[in-house]
């Protein structure tokens, strides 16, 4: 518990001194993410762990995500298929399925194709509504991790149906409830620095919904290919707390969403 506390001290540390950079270098910053991210998929994606492959796969990533950002609306629509298309796999218990027939090439289009959103959202969307970065990604994973907290209080105290057994016993649909009226609060809160930037309110609550929900997705789509390749974490970067993966498997899907829903109701 120690080492968990001391890493979480450091990761908030740093994490709030990015805010001090410019928007550019901030942009590098966030794109670097793509180089732990290459390297722990390799690990529970069962993908070739060649040094070749794994410099492919983080140049491709890092790319991807410069380009998305110029990209961002086609990016955004092709994440939200990808989304909803493992979110019906996990609810309907066929993604174990789907991991070993197709986990190779099928699994690591979507993680690019999630980061790579993932990346673009966290630096497009401030410049595109003039909203201050500070706000914007405080607000976008305040979303992403008061739904997870919300999510285990509630599933302890009210938890009775399942929603995906087969990759997680624990988590429960009345968990998620309770995850979603989390991050509907911090929304709340919000709101009145958003709106005054241009965003409608009703955009502000959508995006709470659907970011809140699809990132449960995330942590399940990640939880099950940790099991089917064995692995309890994705890697050890982050003593305490696993690897990067461990720690924005919900980022890579609810920041999309959140993205999308913003996006589309403000254009």
């Amino acid at each position: 518990m120690k080492e968990r506390i001391i890493t979480a001290i450091v990761m908030l540390a740093v994490f709030l001194a990015t805010f001090l950079l410019p928007t550019s270098a901030w942009a590098v910053v966030v794109c670097l993410l793509a180089i732990p991210m290459a390297t722990e998929w390799q690990r529970i994606s069962l993908t070739s762990a060649s040094s070749a492959g794994l410099v492919l796969s983080i140049w491709v990533l890092t790319v991807l995500g410069l380009i998305s950002i110029w990209l961002f609306s086609v990016l955004l629509l092709a994440q939200l298929a990808v989304m909803v298309f493992a979110s019906t796999l996990l609810i309907r218990g066929q993604i174990f399925g789907f991991i070993r027939n197709g986990m190779t090439v099928s699994a690591d289009i979507g993680l690019v194709l999630s980061a790579a959103t993932t990346l673009a959202a966290l630096i497009r969307m401030p410049v595109d509504y003039y909203v201050p970065r500070f706000e914007f990604v405080i607000f976008a994973l305040g979303i992403v991790w008061l739904a997870d907290s919300g999510a285990y209080f509630a599933g302890r105290a009210f938890g009775k149906h399942k929603l995906a057994p087969e990759v997680s016993p624990k988590k429960t649909w009345e968990g998620m409830i309770g995850g979603m009226i989390a991050a509907l609060i911090w929304a709340a809160f919000w709101s009145p620095w958003l709106y005054g930037h241009g965003l409608n309110k009703f955009s502000i609550y959508v995006a709470a919904i659907v970011g809140s929900s699809l990132s449960v997705a995330g942590d399940l789509a990640e939880s099950a290919f940790k099991r089917v390749s064995n692995q309890k974490d994705s890697g050890t970067l982050l003593p305490g707390h696993g690897g990067v993966l461990d720690r924005l498997d919900g980022v890579v899907f609810g920041i999309p969403a959140i993205a999308t829903a913003l996006y589309l109701l403000n254009n």
